[in-house]
């Protein structure tokens, strides 16, 4: 009998961005450089991330790695400085350390880096922010549905339809580092949404 593998469904789209300004950040020196980094076990806990299974990791420049659980949970997410958001470990080789993270896939959700998913599909200008768009970043995510939740960090969300998304672009906000999302004229203000956490899907 063929063994039946289930299929885990991606329901959480965490902002890396947004994820790690909610835990607590110590120095973490990268060459000449002295950057803020959180443990990925702080990130993992605080997201509800419970799977010890292997994680799908790509990068901006299209790099892919399979990690196992041990390794990536001992290790930090540089989130400030050259090629961040950034996979460390000062016990491991640094050819292992994996730079501009875009992906992370881990059971049921799913880390993504608004700035990486900028480099790696160029930006376009929506109601004066200039940033991914929304459609790209979801479809590089692989995560389908006819409707999504953006839930903001102080808990105010807002349910929109996978078509208009195209309208919308993310970007990350100079001042405070996280992700944030502006939709094209036509669409209501409240779309706007400042320190976006996750991402779900509400209907398939």
């Amino acid at each position: 009998d063929e063994e039946v593998v289930e299929e885990v469904v991606v329901n959480d789209i965490v902002m890396l961005e947004t994820a790690v300004l909610s835990l607590e950040s110590e120095d973490y020196v990268y060459y000449e450089s002295t950057d803020s980094a959180v443990t990925v076990a702080d990130l993992l806990e605080n997201s509800g991330v419970t799977s010890d299974e292997d994680l799908f990791i790509v990068a901006s420049d299209g790099y892919e790695k399979t990690e196992t659980m041990s390794v990536f949970k001992d290790g930090y997410i540089k989130f400030t400085g050259d090629d961040a958001p950034m996979f460390l470990d000062p016990d491991l080789q640094k050819g292992m350390y994996i730079k501009s993270i875009m992906k992370v896939e881990t059971g049921d959700k799913l880390f993504a880096s608004v700035a990486s998913a900028m480099t790696a599909f160029g930006t376009k200008e929506v109601n004066g922010k200039t940033g991914v768009s929304i459609l790209d970043f979801i479809d590089m995510t692989g995560v389908k549905a006819d409707s999504y939740l953006f839930t903001a960090s102080d808990g105010y969300s807002v349910e929109i339809s996978g078509k208009d998304c195209k309208d919308g672009v993310l970007y990350v906000n100079d001042e405070t580092g996280t992700a944030c999302m502006k939709f094209s004229e036509e669409h209501p203000g409240n779309w706007g949404m400042k320190d976006i956490m996750t991402i779900s899907i509400r209907a398939m």
